[in-house]
């Protein structure tokens, strides 16, 4: 427990070197993010809030990337060297509006970075306008990430907060939350 608290003190010390990335949210428990903190035991308030794509085809939890939280005793950072892939992807139709939440929180700023999946070059992007986004989806069709990064604030804590949303663009396919594929390909589209 000692190597814990001084690890987070040192990390707090030392700040958290967060991306401007995203994520999303998933129905089955073999895709709920993966322990967010050191402790996996942590109380809640030291677990970042889920960010979450609801589309037509249903709900995705995001995968949990880098992260800093500061309540009012304590507070803590985790970075990851890179944001995971999504495990999931939504399948939506071009010009259909989805909704980006970061969940349980009152105020949200930041934005979504829009990669091909299994690519790093963004081909778009779009700001967050507070806990709930609206987007209609503008990108031709294919397979994508959304990387999200948002600063929130909750009724005990605040912070920041990224992660990783997938997203499958198909004009005839049937809306529906979709397993992501394991080695996603840049090429692939």
């Amino acid at each position: 427990m000692r190597a814990v608290v001084i690890t987070t003190c040192l990390v707090l010390a030392t700040g958290c070197g967060a991306r401007e990335t995203s994520r999303g949210v998933s129905t089955t428990a073999a895709d709920e993010p993966p322990p967010t903190s050191i402790d996996d035991d942590a109380d809640d308030e030291q677990r970042p809030p889920t960010f979450v794509l609801a589309s037509v085809g249903g709900r995705q939890v995001g995968v949990q990337s880098t992260y800093c939280i500061t309540g009012p005793t304590v507070g803590t950072c985790v970075d990851y060297i890179e944001i995971g892939p999504p495990r999931r992807l939504s399948v939506v139709r071009p010009g259909e509006t989805v909704q980006l939440v970061l969940e349980d929180v009152l105020t949200a700023e930041g934005g979504v970075s829009v990669v091909r999946l299994g690519c790093d070059r963004q081909l778009s992007s779009l700001e967050l306008a507070g806990p709930t986004t609206e987007w209609t989806v503008d990108i031709e069709p294919g397979s994508y990430e959304l990387e999200v990064f948002a600063v929130f604030e909750t009724a005990a804590t605040n912070g920041d907060t990224s992660a990783s949303l997938g997203l499958l663009v198909d004009e005839s396919a049937t809306p529906e939350v979709v397993p992501a594929p394991r080695r996603p390909d840049c090429r692939s589209g």
